[in-house]
């Protein structure tokens, strides 16, 4: 079978499941806990540029954000990202820690594969909802990604996750568990990359399976799958380059006509390089039901030939949440977040 043959049935597939996975709640911030870490975007460096990613998507995040990405990582990569409280959407009365981990590997010039993990941890701790308080609990959720991405041609690339879903959570005063499957697909178009100005777009739809449930007392729940598309804009210059990129996020479950065009959240940021060694990043994004917005600001550190390894790259990123977002009637919550990128010799 050649890549135009599996870049048609990946596009067969992906109309498929998104017709399929019309089955959502329309508003993203209810039903806490119900596996919306599978929303949570791991990657510092997108943070600060306001989760605008998915046109980009060229680092070992791609495992999540656009599995087609991976295709422009021209080496092995390791990442390691670790988020202290994590941002919106989980947004609630407890504390978070979040940790990503992935590795790529480049098969040959045209096809990447990866592994990446992702761990919630919700901690044991007092809970301070005005409902349930004095109560303590001990809940997590972690998963386990395959990813593969194939370039069809010099313009055209497409690409899959298989996560493996494993959480716990306290459910009618007892602790449930529940192990699950989903899948990524996502699609990536270039523009010609010997220009000075390069467009990208950006297609994918994640968490893509059946329902679950925590329990026997529980109703069946949808996943949380979404739809994301995105446009980025590269600028060369002397200095470095330019990223401008502008996502459209749009959830799916339970699909009302009434709400469909007012769900969703807007994305948008900047990202600038100083002699490839230093990155500084601002962005946006406003949440169209919750009428609010976030502002994000980010820098990355890029340290080459370092040991034996090719190439570590750190990324710092802050977000300040609206007041609608957080659940505090005076301050926002504020997250600080470390990212290590690493480049290993394949």
């Amino acid at each position: 079978m050649n890549r135009m043959s599996i870049s048609l049935l990946s596009i067969i597939l992906l109309l498929f499941l998104a017709e399929s996975g019309y089955s959502w709640y329309s508003n993203p911030y209810i039903e806490k806990a119900n596996l919306d870490f599978l929303l949570i975007q791991p990657n510092n460096r997108a943070l600060g540029m306001g989760n605008a990613f998915v046109a980009l998507a060229d680092d070992a995040s791609a495992t999540w954000w656009n599995p087609a990405g991976l295709v422009k990582t021209k080496s092995s990569e390791v990442m390691i990202s670790h988020t202290f409280e994590v941002p919106p959407p989980i947004v609630d009365c407890f504390d978070h820690s979040y940790l990503f981990i992935a590795r790529t590997k480049p098969l040959d010039e045209s096809t990447v594969i990866a592994l990446s993990g992702v761990q919630h941890l919700w901690g044991h701790t007092e809970r301070r909802c005005e409902l349930n308080s004095g109560q303590s609990f001990n809940q997590w959720d972690y998963s386990v990604a395959f990813s593969y991405g194939v370039k069809i041609n010099k313009q055209f690339a497409t690409g899959l996750s298989v996560k493996y879903i494993n959480s716990q959570k306290e459910s009618g005063g007892e602790l449930a568990q529940i192990k699950h499957l989903a899948l990524d697909a996502g699609m990536l178009y270039n523009t010609d990359q010997s220009s000075s100005f390069k467009h990208s777009f950006g297609l994918v739809i994640r968490n893509i399976g059946p329902k679950f449930r925590y329990g026997d007392k529980e109703e069946f729940k949808s996943l949380p799958t979404n739809l994301n598309v995105g446009y980025a804009l590269t600028a060369i210059s002397r200095v470095g380059p330019t990223n401008v990129l502008f996502d459209i996020n749009k959830r799916l479950n339970k699909l009302q006509m009434d709400t469909f065009f007012r769900n969703f959240t807007y994305h948008m940021g900047i990202e600038t390089w100083l002699d490839d060694v230093f990155g500084i990043r601002v962005g946006q994004w406003f949440d169209n039901i919750e009428r609010d917005s976030t502002l994000s600001l980010g820098a990355s550190l890029r340290i080459k030939k370092l040991i034996k390894t090719k190439e570590v790259q750190i990324d710092f990123s802050r977000y300040f949440p609206g007041r609608k977002l957080t659940g505090y009637s005076s301050v926002g919550k504020y997250a600080f977040s470390l990212g290590i990128s690493q480049s290993a010799s394949s």
